[in-house]
């Protein structure tokens, strides 16, 4: 009896002591690798930075978008566009905003203090959580930086960031290595762009000696150059100063030098999975809504719509992919949802208008769309008044591919076929080598696909060891839509 029980003894002990181990690898697998592994959903946002009148405004704006254009870069964190920011936090410093309605699970934001250092700044910065009704502070620090730093402090607080994130791919920056003034000028640069000054910050990207130019002020200098001719994006909506956008410049090139639509689709497909938070995403939208793969696009539009939460324009073209399904009462939806993310509710009536012309008896076209008179609106108002002359004159200026027919516009309508019957429709498509039926014998990728986690691995493929800086002579060409 006695040998019985203390062979039960020695069974029990072993047996609390293997459970103990499974206790315990299964809470060092939580909080070792878990953070690392698991899939997360996180929408952070940069927010404008705060201090005194005495803080250059350039850093508590210019500061921290450029600190988000480099976390941007990340392809498992999404990250709201600073406009939105600006736009929501920089007059109510409401952080009810940050929530309601940017949408953000995350944000950063900091504060300037002066010193007496010779110029130098303290700056409080932090990471809070706000999946839980009690935010968190995840990170916090506080740092002196000297004038002449600013760059190299972006570039560390965007890497802290991340880390503090999870996120571990890893990322070359393509902007180290602005002279220090010279990024201070482009910070200033920044700041009037957001400011919605394009003036000023033309005047001052233009201080900038063309053979000191990073991709950074070189993406915003072509962005405001073609500013006038815009069609269905704010500028702000569409600027792209990383690596990405330059990569996206590549395959613009390469698709008018080969002509091969399908290698194009391919390749921006690819950019996308590398890039999510990239105007290669908006890209793509517009692609695969002139492929008439209408359930995908969408699905690229609702993702581009949490990454640009207050943009008009792209509940417009949610409201053109219902309409180009047959789905009208999705179209208004989709109008008005627009209308209430943003602050231009004349625009969305015009909008309103438009899609009336086209489901609607007896509509007739209420509001001037008066701003943004570029070629291709004018070509666009052209078609929906039946001036044909004056809508071929426009091809000649018109920035868009005009592969698609006008917005809320089906291409079996009797007003677009007769456009693109006529010669110089004809020669522009001779001219450009591809047309909408190239794309007829292959497929969408899986929306899902693209945005599949891919932790710890490489995003940026360019040589770090390059010459980064642009020539004067071959400026980024910035494409919109189709």
């Amino acid at each position: 009896m006695a040998d019985t029980s203390q062979k039960n003894s020695h069974s029990f002990f072993y047996v609390v002591m293997f459970m103990a181990l499974v206790v315990l690898g299964t809470v060092i697998t939580y909080f070792v690798f878990l953070p690392t592994s698991a899939p997360k959903q996180l929408y952070l946002a940069v927010l404008p930075f705060g201090g005194n009148e005495e803080i250059p405004r350039h850093l508590k704006i210019g500061l921290p978008a450029d600190i988000r254009n480099e976390l941007s870069l990340s392809r498992d964190v999404k990250v709201i566009d600073f406009q939105s920011s600006v736009d929501v936090f920089d007059v109510k410093r409401d952080f009810k905003g940050v929530t309601e309605e940017l949408g953000a699970s995350h944000f950063v934001d900091g504060t300037f203090s002066a010193t007496q250092d010779n110029g130098s700044l303290d700056v409080q910065m932090r990471l809070v959580n706000m999946t839980q009704s009690a935010w968190k502070e995840v990170w916090t620090v506080e740092i002196r930086v000297q004038p002449n730093e600013w760059e190299s402090f972006r570039t560390e607080m965007a890497s802290t960031i991340r880390e503090e994130l999870y996120d571990l791919n890893t990322l070359r920056s393509f902007t180290v290595g602005e002279y220090p003034d010279d990024y201070q000028v482009y910070l200033k640069a920044l700041t009037a762009f957001h400011d919605r000054n394009d003036t000023l910050a033309l005047e001052l990207l233009n201080q900038i000696p063309a053979n000191a130019r990073l991709v950074s002020s070189s993406q915003l200098l072509a962005q405001l150059n073609q500013r006038g001719d815009g069609y269905l994006y704010d500028s702000r909506e569409m600027f792209e100063p990383t690596e990405a956008g330059l990569l996206l410049d590549e395959l613009w090139s390469d698709l008018r030098q080969h002509k091969n639509l399908e290698i194009f689709k391919d390749d921006l497909e690819g950019l996308v999975s590398d890039f999510p938070n990239s105007v290669a995403l908006s890209t793509l939208a517009d692609l695969y809504t002139h492929a008439g793969w209408y359930r995908e696009a969408k699905e690229l539009l609702f993702h581009w719509a949490l990454l640009r939460p207050r943009s008009l324009n792209v509940g417009i073209r949610l409201a053109n992919v219902d309409y180009l399904r047959g789905d009208i009462p999705g179209a208004y939806r989709s109008i008005d949802i627009a209308e209430n993310r943003s602050a231009n509710s004349a625009e969305a009536e015009h909008w309103k208008d438009l899609l009336a012309l086209n489901t609607e008896s007896n509509s007739i076209l209420s509001h001037e769309f008066a701003h943004n008179m570029g070629c291709d609106y004018r070509l666009e108002q052209a078609l929906y008044t039946g001036d044909l002359l004056t809508a071929t004159d426009q091809l000649q200026c018109a920035q868009r591919k005009w592969l698609l027919p006008p917005v809320f516009w089906q291409k079996t309508d009797a007003r677009w076929i007769q456009f693109i019957a006529t010669p110089e429709y004809q020669r522009r498509m001779s001219d450009l080598g591809f047309s909408s039926s190239d794309l007829e014998s292959t497929e969408p990728v899986d929306v899902a696909i693209l945005f599949r986690p891919r932790r710890g691995g490489v995003v940026s493929t360019t040589d770090s060891s390059s010459d980064t800086r642009m020539s004067e002579n071959k400026p980024p060409q910035l494409e919109t839509e189709y």
